[in-house]
């Protein structure tokens, strides 16, 4: 699929990739709108109603569930993989300290947490970089 080429490299895309996708529909000449890949790439269109119902469906799914397939740090977004036999949770942690080392955080300094899962990033912030969560 595209976005396996995407990831393995095997396509570049300068700029979003968001971007490019609705640019290839919003094209009338483009060669997706005429064969068989246009069903890869679903058209990306939500109202404010279907993405609420989306978010509630999730949270109505309960630990339990996230707890089959996500690591200890209970992170439900893309982690970042330094080597490639990283563990999942190794992943997680990963980018947790990218994301903070980036902020360059003072100890004292502040982070706001608003609802970004279940707290790992807040934790670590607060333990490890002394900010106040």
């Amino acid at each position: 699929t595209l976005g396996e080429a995407y990831m393995d490299k095997k396509i570049e895309v300068s700029g979003s990739l968001q971007v490019l996708i609705n640019s290839a529909y919003e094209s009338a000449n483009s060669f997706l709108n005429n064969n068989k890949f246009k069903r890869f790439l679903p058209k990306q269109s939500h109202s404010e109603e279907s993405s609420k119902n989306d978010v509630q469906s999730h949270y109505d799914l309960g630990n339990d569930f996230y707890k089959l397939w996500l690591d200890k740090t209970m992170t439900y977004s893309c982690a970042y993989f330094e080597k490639p036999d990283d563990s999942l949770e190794e992943a997680q942690m990963n980018k947790v300290h990218h994301i903070l080392k980036k902020l360059d955080p003072k100890p004292g300094s502040s982070l706001l947490d608003i609802g970004c899962g279940w707290g790992t990033l807040m934790l670590t912030a607060a333990r490890e970089y002394n900010m106040n969560v």
